[in-house]
């Protein structure tokens, strides 16, 4: 007896969710690997089975109308890419292939023209890896030993996609190194330092990268007031967000960076910290930033919404206050179960081992360099510590650039690297 599409809903959503990540993982890194090719084409050929019962042309207008996040022709392309990782044509030994290698190999299609390429998505232009250029002067993929300021300096510019850093916050450690910064006298000199090594820092982008700023918060206490009366909350990553606008930079979202797990405190006259702030700043108006790769799923009371507000006198329109598309599929409106990323990021932070007392959890860089940095882009980190951002940004595969004053930390960071 065939399976009725109304009986397999949740699951056929359940599905389109891990197919979307699948996809979003691929765009992300420019290359296809086989294991995602399988898992993408299996499950695809799993849900047209399921709604079999409806008849191919309704799995055709889902795909036709972005249910899966790509086209048809792409989901064809994904279920014989499957069949054909199982066989001799693309060998199950090979962990990865870049995607048009795969496909000509495939025999699937073969990218001779422009046209061709940006069949492959409609975002084709986005996910197209950086030529691997290594400009002169640039320490790709290198850990570099030295004063932020100084080694910016002699970087060339335009150079990098993504600047990614959690600089030293005011008055919480002295890391016994000539040169730190975050003992400063008063906090306005803590600030202005800041903004001098990140407007070096934003000659050496390029007109499109992004610039993504971790920075923490504390309190004056007797010795280390930072020119306020005690008690006060320093208020530093706010201030030194607007000097940063005022200096030129473009400030485009403050993200709060939720610890579900904070660092406890025996304060009984204020609430317990629990947050810090992440800002999302650019050099132009016109940046790169990847929506579909770190798109989130919706919560489920979304849906109920949305099917809601097809009845009555709104039935028909295009466009919901919430943004979420609607889609008439054969006469069938479906819901899309994913929505854009949040401003409220919940991460645990890390521990530091011994090794570094603010280390930058690697659940909370993901999504920036993902959203941030083209494929095969470079990711710069002037603080890099113990290189977490590097870290991450060569899993996600993308080039980096690492900057620590600490000799400490740069060896212990370059035998992360290596």
């Amino acid at each position: 007896m065939p399976i009725s599409l109304p009986a397999t809903k949740a699951t056929v959503s359940a599905d389109m969710q891990r197919i979307r990540k699948l996809h979003s993982r691929i765009l992300a890194m420019g290359r296809l690997q086989t294991r995602d090719a399988i898992q993408i084409g299996q499950t695809l050929q799993k849900i047209k089975l399921r709604i079999h019962a409806a008849g191919e042309r309704n799995f055709k207008a889902l795909a036709e109308n972005d249910a899966f996040g790509f086209s048809y022709r792409q989901a064809k392309r994904y279920m014989a890419l499957a069949r054909f990782a199982k066989g001799d044509i693309l060998s199950p030994s090979l962990t990865e292939l870049p995607l048009t290698e795969a496909y000509e190999r495939a025999g699937i299609v073969r990218f001779h023209s422009s046209e061709e390429t940006e069949a492959l998505s409609r975002r084709a232009i986005e996910i197209v890896p950086v030529p691997d250029k290594v400009i002169a002067g640039l320490p790709v993929n290198q850990i570099v030993c030295g004063d932020a300021l100084d080694v910016l300096r002699k970087l060339p510019a335009n150079s990098v996609h993504c600047i990614v850093s959690s600089p030293p916050y005011y008055m919480q450690k002295d890391y016994g190194v000539r040169g730190q910064i975050g003992l400063e006298q008063t906090i306005d000199e803590y600030i202005s330092k800041l903004v001098l090594i990140f407007s070096e820092a934003r000659r050496i982008l390029r007109d499109d990268g992004t610039c993504w700023v971790n920075i923490g918060d504390g309190y004056a206490v007797p010795g280390q007031t930072g020119g306020l009366p005690e008690k006060n909350l320093f208020g530093c990553p706010w201030r030194l967000a607007l000097a940063m606008q005022e200096d030129g930079w473009i400030l485009r979202a403050d993200i709060v960076w939720h610890k579900p797990n904070p660092m406890p405190e025996s304060i009984q006259n204020r609430p317990t910290k629990a947050h810090e702030f992440i800002f999302l700043l650019s050099k132009t108006a016109d940046y790169f930033y990847d929506a579909e790769a770190v798109k989130e799923p919706a919560k489920p009371e979304s849906e109920a919404r949305y099917r809601h507000s097809f009845s009555g006198p709104k039935a028909g329109r295009m466009a919901s206050p919430n943004g979420h598309e609607r889609m008439a599929v054969a006469g069938r409106r479906t819901f899309t179960p994913f929505r854009n990323l949040r401003t409220v990021w919940t991460v645990p932070p890390s521990r530091s081992h011994g090794e570094h007392c603010a280390t930058f959890p690697e659940a909370l860089i993901e999504p920036i360099i993902l959203a941030g940095c083209p494929a095969n882009g470079i990711v710069l980190d002037p603080f890099a510590g113990l290189a977490t951002s590097c870290l991450v940004a060569k899993r996600l595969r993308r080039r980096w650039i690492g900057i620590e004053l600490s000799p400490k930390y740069c060896k212990i960071a370059r035998g992360k690297m290596s």
